[in-house]
């Protein structure tokens, strides 16, 4: 391990957090998910949680017969020098892609419901300066800040279920499994590929674990707190919306707008956008470092952090060239989106997983710092 990366020692409490944390953005693509899947998109959510254990299981055995290596390192090891660099060059893009895709859909979210007359230029520029900022400052620095993050989507998602305990509707969730199969297999398969499965680019931070037998349980109990968020604020929005969910392109955002306690307590959907900006802020920043360390890695540089500033400029002009609306990411979420993800998400580590066990790959020892 470099001196880079022994500086940035990232700890268990800290890694289920930032895994937490990562998941909990998800709520602003909950729009796809309910317009497939309408008011049954809550059970759509809980059978995706189910069916993604077993690519939980295949991310977790593949860092444990690689423990201390990175997503990269693992790709040369497995495929050798050429093909797991051919590979690696597909990951590199992706992160690269991700990070782009989540800031577009910061622009599409503010733009749409909060600013809409502000220039997209000058609002990206300014959430990536930040998230520059911050990667810059190392991953410790960045995941040091997951717990808090955390505590205040769980105590903002209490506070809402509370204000509006009157306008829930049991009502709402009615009638159950009244879709085609077709479109509950899409949603799941839309749900894990779009969401679960991009905690793939946690193999980057994998390395920075201070106690690497831990990652299982920290991985797990993260996973755990990032789509139960997720599961409890899509029943919210279902027992609040009722079948206008399937209308609305952010659910949770449109559930938080109905919130007047006496004409007093109003515009709370306002403290709710901040929330959301504010994990999209640390997502696209673990986006950008997992971007950031892959390109180190391919290129076998000694630091990421001169490649920060460019880095940061290729996001914000691909940003602004792809994806003309929220209609474009909508639609790339219903088409192309999910069956990418799941190549590079779930067939492709699999795949990796299963050439390492069939050439006789064995667990490795673990690096100490």
């Amino acid at each position: 391990m470099n001196k880079e990366n022994a500086k940035e020692r990232v700890s268990s409490l800290a890694l289920m957090f930032t895994v937490g944390c990562f998941l909990q953005c998800s709520v602003l693509l909950m729009g796809n998910i309910s317009a497939i899947a309408k008011q049954d998109s809550w059970l759509v959510i809980a059978a995706a949680i189910i069916l993604y254990l077993p690519i939980f299981w295949l991310y977790i055995k593949l860092a444990d017969l690689f423990p201390g290596k990175s997503l990269i390192e693992i790709n040369e090891k497995v495929f050798g020098r050429f093909l797991g660099g051919a590979v690696s060059i597909l990951y590199i893009v992706h992160f690269l892609f991700l990070s782009t895709f989540n800031t577009r859909i910061l622009d599409n979210f503010i733009s749409g419901s909060l600013m809409p007359e502000t220039p997209a230029a000058a609002i990206l520029f300014l959430f990536l300066a930040v998230c520059a900022y911050a990667v810059r400052r190392g991953l410790e620095t960045m995941t040091r800040y997951s717990a808090v993050f955390t505590v205040i989507v769980l105590f903002v998602m209490i506070m809402n279920m509370v204000l509006m305990g009157k306008d829930m509707k049991l009502e709402n969730f009615m009638p159950v499994l009244s879709l085609r199969p077709i479109k509950y297999v899409q949603a799941v398969h839309s749900q894990i590929s779009l969401s679960f499965s991009q905690l793939v680019v946690f193999f980057m931070l994998f390395p920075d674990l201070k106690k690497p037998k831990e990652l299982k349980k920290s991985f797990f109990w993260g996973f755990l707190i990032g789509a139960g968020t997720i599961l409890i604020v899509e029943a919210r929005n279902i027992a609040v919306l009722g079948g206008f969910i399937s209308l609305v392109t952010a659910p949770a955002f449109e559930a938080f707008r109905l919130i007047n306690i006496a004409n007093v307590f109003t515009r709370m959907e306002l403290f709710y956008a901040f929330v959301l900006i504010m994990l999209l802020f640390f997502k696209v920043s673990i986006l950008y470092f997992a971007f950031l360390r892959a390109v180190q890695q391919f290129l076998k540089i000694k630091s990421y952090k001169s490649l920060v500033f460019p880095a940061g400029a290729i996001i914000l002009c691909l940003t602004l060239i792809s994806f003309d609306s929220s209609i474009d990411t909508n639609s790339w979420e219903g088409t192309a989106g999910p069956f990418l993800s799941l190549f590079l998400e779930i067939i492709l580590p699999a795949l990796t997983l299963a050439i390492a066990l069939l050439r006789g790959f064995r667990k490795e020892k673990e690096a100490t710092v």
